[in-house]
């Protein structure tokens, strides 16, 4: 039988009951978590990484979720300055949030956005992703009016098919408020994604099936230039024509250069299925198809290059005389431009190239041996190596050969002289020799005196003095050149 409380006993309960219920209303609810606070880490390092090495302003910002992220912008875009501000797993209310973070802080000039794929696989209905979408739009068009909004369309894949519908309608409501403004454009890239029975194409994505392969993403990096190029900076480049001889031709209409031109390529027969061949960009030293001295890729079918080393071989044309420079005021002499953002991204749309920019070989011998070697010089993270023979190396003035026409002005000229670049680039070569030089036939002492500053320098190369050659393709040197550019023995 239990025991009977005293009187005290049941005063001193009830007054410890009245006291727990009079606290619990006075408690205050607690307060709602911060729904970014999870992503503060990464704006932070993001944050850090800006005051470490400052981003120049009025260049381009990628921002949004891990399609971003994993994103290799800074090699798939060769000529841009690229700011990849990607943050995986978000969606679009995190970059409406942290957009003075991520976007407006750099002052780009263009900004290319991707996500809500992840706000409808949380559960989000179209309308919302297009109302955040517009929230992230109107933020950065009352901050920054003068710059391009690109958006591109919410990729249909294989883990989220049962989504696509969401998916289009959602596309769609942004593509109509697209073409209702003149500062967004809609990439749509979801056609390009599917396969002949309209479903995800497999070889597109990693094993997830959500995030995207090398294949993927060369599908994006297409979609992407065009619009990056912008209005003024149109290219267009026809279906590929295969000539009698097995190359494949394409003609180019670009606004980078005064008239239509060309780029022919040879590639490798029987490639494995999964490879991703080097690419080496024979330059020409002559304007359109001119052969005065011969043809590079003639050669390289001679000495059959692709096969022998599993490469692409690449020979680009350029309406005027090509020394790889950009012309200060005339718009249609932009050879380096042209060949940054027409005939690299060509290929790396059309080929199961890598991407990486190891992979992209220059050769090229008088001027488009200057060409290769200011290309690399001025590009390191772009390309990888560049051989050249025989060319003038020691150039001082836009006088000779031709070149006053392309550089325009000696200030211009300056920006491209390679004893100028080799000083303010020795930091970029590391231990693996990436300057392949080899002579002579007209340009020996230009050889002789740029091996000696490179020498001064302690810039790793590779240097052969000799033999003596005619000063055209099919002397002998595109063989040496190409063996030590390959870093092969075949």
């Amino acid at each position: 039988m239990m025991p009977l409380l005293n009187f005290n006993t049941l005063l001193t309960l009830a007054l410890l009951a009245c006291t727990t219920m009079l606290r619990a209303q006075d408690k205050k609810p607690d307060a709602p978590a911060d729904p970014f606070a999870k992503w503060e880490k990464s704006i932070q390092a993001f944050e850090q990484e800006d005051a470490k090495s400052p981003p120049p302003k009025n260049e381009i910002v990628f921002v949004g979720s891990s399609s971003v992220r994993m994103w290799k912008t800074e090699p798939s875009f060769p000529g841009f300055k690229i700011i990849n501000r990607g943050f995986g797993g978000s969606q679009i209310v995190d970059s409406v949030h942290f957009i003075d973070r991520l976007v407006l802080k750099h002052e780009p000039r263009d900004v290319v956005f991707y996500a809500g794929d992840n706000d409808i696989a949380g559960g989000k209905t179209a309308e919302r992703v297009f109302s955040d979408f517009k929230a992230f739009a109107d933020k950065l068009h009352a901050a920054l009016p003068q710059a391009r909004l690109h958006f591109i369309a919410i990729k249909p894949s294989v883990s989220r098919w049962k989504m696509a519908e969401t998916q289009r309608v959602a596309n769609q409501s942004i593509a109509n408020y697209a073409q209702s403004t003149n500062w967004i454009s809609f990439v749509d890239i979801w056609e390009a994604m599917l396969d002949a029975d309209g479903k995800p194409r497999g070889s597109l994505f990693l094993k997830d099936g959500l995030h995207m392969s090398e294949d993927g993403y060369r599908i994006w990096n297409a979609a992407v230039l065009s619009h990056l190029l912008g209005a003024n900076e149109k290219t267009e480049v026809s279906a590929r024509e295969l000539s009698p001889n097995g190359e494949h031709v394409y003609h180019v209409k670009s606004s980078f250069q005064s008239d239509e031109t060309k780029i022919r390529v040879l590639v490798p027969e029987d490639l494995p299925m999964n490879a991703r061949p080097r690419v080496v960009y024979l330059l020409p030293v002559e304007a359109q198809d001119e052969r005065k001295y011969g043809d590079g890729l003639e050669e390289a079918r001679r000495l059959n290059l692709a096969n022998r080393f599993g490469a692409i071989c690449v020979a680009p044309t350029f309406s005027q005389l090509p020394w790889y420079a950009d012309h200060p005021t005339d718009r249609a002499i932009r050879q380096e431009s042209y060949f940054l953002k027409v005939v690299v991204p060509a290929i790396e749309a059309r080929y199961p190239t890598s991407g990486k920019a190891e992979d992209r070989l220059l050769l090229g011998f008088s001027k488009s041996g200057w060409g290769a070697f200011s290309l690399l010089l001025r590009h390191p993270q772009q390309f990888g190596r560049a051989a050249a023979w025989d060319a003038p190396l020691m150039m001082k003035a836009a006088s000779n050969y031709g070149s006053g026409a392309i550089f325009g002005t000696d200030e211009n000229f300056q920006r491209y002289q390679l004893a100028e670049l080799v000083q303010q680039q020795t930091a970029a070569f590391g231990t693996t020799p990436r300057l392949i030089h080899l002579s002579y036939g007209n340009f020996r002492a230009e050889h002789v005196e740029f091996e000696a500053l490179l020498n001064q320098r302690k810039v790793s190369h590779l240097y052969q003095d000799g033999p003596s050659r005619k000063h055209v393709w099919e002397s002998g040197w595109v063989e040496d050149a190409a063996r030590l550019l390959l870093n092969a023995e075949k």
